[in-house]
């Protein structure tokens, strides 16, 4: 895992630059429903950002990243035969821009998002299990805001709209 913050004072400008390398081998044994499994998976992440301070509290901001997620051995569980292979590693491509106002007490931000997904994790209801689903697009918008009432007392409010469709299956 590696990252870095450049902050550069004169302009305002903030670059985060950041990835990791990750190596997972999963086994499950099932006694319930017999069952071993083994996988073995080589998984990258990043992430590059830019924010720039534009002046009286606000500032913008852009980022990308690459991100993914092991299930876990709950997700993985088998109640009924027959099992299937352990799920794969959800992976995800995300791109943001957004933002922010900070104030004395208060601040708020909004940004526009979206994430494509592969190998998204889902629950299936009709088999009580976890499921790998054919890939995702996620698009959203997101507002956030705080408010200082009376000191140690802040309100805070998000609020996030999020369409997902299919991108293939």
């Amino acid at each position: 895992y590696l990252r870095n913050d450049l902050h550069i004072t004169t302009t305002g400008t903030r670059i985060s630059l950041g990835g990791r390398e990750e190596s997972v081998h999963q086994t499950q044994h099932e006694r319930l429903v017999p069952r071993d499994a083994s996988e073995r998976h080589n998984l990258s992440a990043y992430e590059l950002s830019l924010q720039q301070e534009l002046g009286g509290g606000f500032s913008a901001y852009g980022r990308i990243g690459r991100s993914f997620r092991v299930a876990n051995i709950d997700e993985n569980r088998c109640w009924f035969a027959p099992c299937a292979n352990l799920l794969k590693p959800q992976r995800s491509l995300d791109r943001e821009i957004g933002a922010r106002w900070q104030g004395t007490g208060s601040s708020f931000g909004a940004s526009l998002f979206e994430m494509d997904i592969s190998n998204e994790i889902h629950y299936f209801a009709p088999t009580f299990s976890n499921i790998n689903l054919s890939p995702t697009r996620h698009r959203g918008i997101e507002f956030e805001g705080r408010l200082q009432v009376v000191a140690g007392l802040d309100l805070a409010a998000r609020y996030t709209h999020t369409q997902a469709q299919f991108r293939e299956g």
